[in-house]
C-alpha cells in the first residue's frame, strides 16, 4: 500500500513545479504559456490563494478582466487578508469600469495599510472620478503627506482643484508635476489647459506644443493645440 503521505505530496510538489514554471515564463513575456501554468498549478490544489492570484494576473494582462476578477475574489475568499490580492482585484474593477467596486476594494486595503500611499493616491483619483472631488482631494493630499515627490499625485490633485475651480492652487501642483516629471505630456496638456481658462494663450501654446512632441500620436494634443492657435490668431 503506498504511503498516503506521499500521495498528497505529488501535488503540491507538481503545482510549485508549475508555479515557478509560470514566472520564468511571465518574466520572459510569454503570458500565454505562463497562464497555462499557473492553470496547471491551480488544479492541483484548489484552494491555493496565491494560484488564483497568479492566474488573475495574467488574466488582466491578456484583456480578459472578468477571469481575473473571478479568480482574484476566490483568491480572497480563501485568504481575506491578501493585501496584494486586495489592491490588485480594485485596479481590474475600476479599469473594468466598475469604480464603486473599486472603491470598496481600496478602503479594505487601506484599512489593513493606511500610510500606504499607493493605495490613497488610487482611491483619490477613484473617488474623484465619481465624482467625490472633496473626498478624493482628501485622499490625495494624505498620499502627498507620505510621498511628497509623487508627480502623479501632483497631477491628479491639480486636476482635481482646477475642477473645482481652485486655479491658483492647482496651478502650483501642476507645476509641482513639471518640475518632477518634464517628459509627462499629460502634466503638459492639464497645465495647459488652465492656463487657457485663465486667458495665458501663449504659454498654453508652449505647453501643448510640448505635449505633441511627447506624445505625437495623441489627437487630443493635436486638437487642443490648433484651438489655442486659432484663439491667438483670432485675438492677437
Amino acid at each position: 500500500m503506498e504511503d498516503p503521505r506521499r500521495e498528497r505530496a505529488l501535488p503540491q510538489a507538481g503545482s510549485l513545479q508549475r508555479t515557478l514554471g509560470g514566472r520564468q515564463l511571465e518574466e520572459e513575456g510569454r503570458y500565454e504559456e505562463a497562464l497555462e501554468q499557473y492553470e496547471l498549478a491551480l488544479r492541483n490544489n484548489t484552494e491555493n490563494w496565491e494560484s488564483h492570484a497568479n492566474v488573475a494576473r495574467l488574466m488582466a494582462r491578456l484583456g480578459n478582466p472578468d477571469g481575473a476578477i473571478e479568480h482574484y475574489r476566490e483568491a480572497l475568499r480563501i485568504h481575506p487578508e491578501a493585501f496584494s490580492v486586495q489592491v490588485q482585484l480594485a485596479d481590474v474593477l475600476e479599469r473594468s469600469g466598475d469604480t464603486a467596486g473599486a472603491i470598496e476594494q481600496y478602503r479594505r486595503a487601506l484599512a489593513r495599510e493606511p500610510e500606504n500611499g499607493l493605495v490613497l493616491y488610487r482611491l483619490g483619483t477613484a473617488l474623484a472620478a465619481s465624482g467625490r472631488s472633496a473626498e478624493g482631494q482628501a485622499m490625495l493630499e494624505r498620499a502627498l503627506e507620505i510621498d511628497p515627490e509623487s508627480a502623479k499625485t501632483h497631477l491628479n490633485l491639480g486636476i482635481v482643484l482646477a475642477q473645482q475651480n481652485r486655479l491658483d492652487v492647482a496651478d502650483r501642483h501642476l507645476r509641482e508635476a513639471l518640475r518632477l516629471d518634464p517628459d509627462d505630456p499629460e502634466v503638459h496638456y492639464n497645465l495647459a489647459f488652465l492656463l487657457a481658462t485663465r486667458g495665458e494663450l501663449l504659454e498654453a501654446e508652449r505647453h501643448l506644443a510640448e505635449a505633441v512632441r511627447l506624445a505625437p500620436s495623441d489627437p487630443s494634443n493635436r486638437q487642443a493645440l490648433a484651438a489655442v492657435r486659432e484663439k491667438l490668431r483670432t485675438n492677437p
